[in-house]
């Protein structure tokens, strides 16, 4: 008597059923499963610089933010080649994330779409600052160029925020 073999001569290993009684076999992980193709691109920056003849002389920035709003007052001392006020953009800045930005303005031209200032060469300026998230401990002011993105005013230090 010859003993009875239970094992298949095929093994249904990977197969699925489809519509009908058709069978698929998969066969295993393809190339295509197993990569997964991760780009990454650095640009080198490029380092903006104001233009020449132009100082911008800021008060009043708090040494401590209490309130959500606040204010910062902005002389334009020269200018370029005698022309009219100079387009700025004021913001608050932790790391690389921006929290707050200029919100009103008075002796000056506020754009409440782009949050810009014209500020007049030889005029104050003062900017109410709005803080916009409250889960920060510190920020720095900056003030830039808004045409060339060129960095104005940058506050010395870090100022600390405890806003309730």
């Amino acid at each position: 008597m010859t003993p009875i073999s239970t094992s298949c001569s095929r093994p249904e290993r990977g197969v699925f059923k489809a519509g009908g009684d058709l069978g698929y076999h998969h066969g295993g992980r393809s190339l295509q499963e197993l990569i997964v193709p991760v780009l990454v691109v650095e640009l080198p920056t490029q380092t903006k610089t104001p233009a020449s003849g132009l100082v911008l002389d800021v008060k009043d920035v708090p040494q401590r933010i209490s309130n959500r709003t606040f204010r910062i007052s902005v002389t334009l001392n020269g200018s370029l080649f005698g022309e009219g006020g100079v387009v700025v953009r004021p913001s608050l800045v932790t790391k690389d994330l921006q929290v707050g930005e200029a919100a009103m303005a008075l002796d000056a031209t506020f754009n409440p779409t782009t949050k810009c200032v014209t500020v007049e060469p030889g005029k104050t300026a003062v900017i109410m600052m709005l803080l916009q998230r409250d889960d920060v401990k510190s920020l720095r002011l900056l003030i830039e160029d808004a045409g060339s993105g060129a960095a104005l005013y940058q506050s010395p230090s870090d100022v600390p925020v405890d806003v309730m």
